[in-house]
């Protein structure tokens, strides 16, 4: 990725041309930070018009820098988008309304952050959440049908991993409904309980 700047009146003006993904993210973002430290008080403005790919680890440094800035009462503007570059900003979340470079966490954000509801049990709520979320209920339902069913069995593996690799201690397969003693007394420490449907 070429990374190049130029500032002008109270902006700094980055071009950038090159894919921005996992190989230069890292570089792109350390990059920028020392733009940022070297013309405090300026605000940053992204050419993205040669930018022909945007993976998550890209938008990462995005909205990374955007943090910062907006926390140093900068701004952040992205300007020239592909337009399927533009597509990797989570469309369902963004609010199209607000103009990139006005406010670019509500261009963002806005529309998921207005329909979203943090749940009382937890102390923030993301897209990662969610989806853990969803797969611990999915996971729920087939546990709760194989147990609802008489005929299904219930493959449980006790283990443990060491520096050779992994070592099973035992395997057993335990009846839909009913209740086991697979192992009695003190269980190391070491051991990491598996189980399989």
């Amino acid at each position: 990725m070429t990374v190049v700047h130029s500032v002008q009146g109270n902006r700094i003006v980055v071009a950038l041309k090159g894919e921005l993904d996992l190989t230069t993210a890292g570089p792109l973002r350390e990059a920028l930070d020392q733009l940022l430290d070297r013309h405090p008080g300026r605000d940053l403005v992204l050419d993205l018009a040669e930018v022909p790919f945007v993976d998550s680890s890209g938008l990462g440094v995005i909205l990374g820098r955007y943090r910062r800035v907006r926390q140093e009462g900068r701004q952040l503007a992205i300007v020239n988008p592909r337009p399927h570059v533009r597509a990797v900003f989570d469309m369902a979340g963004m609010d199209a309304s607000v103009d990139a470079g006005d406010d670019f966490y509500a261009y963002a954000n806005g529309v998921w952050a207005a329909n979203t509801e943090i749940p009382d049990d937890k102390t923030n709520y993301g897209m990662f959440t969610a989806l853990a979320d969803l797969s611990e209920e999915r996971t729920q339902g087939i546990i709760d049908e194989m147990i609802a069913d008489p005929s299904s069995r219930v493959g449980v593996a006790v283990g443990y991993q060491d520096a050779t690799g992994w070592a099973t201690e035992g395997w057993w397969n335990i009846a839909s409904q009913t209740c086991e003693t697979l192992l009695k007394g003190a269980v190391p420490s070491r051991f990491i309980y598996v189980h399989a449907l």
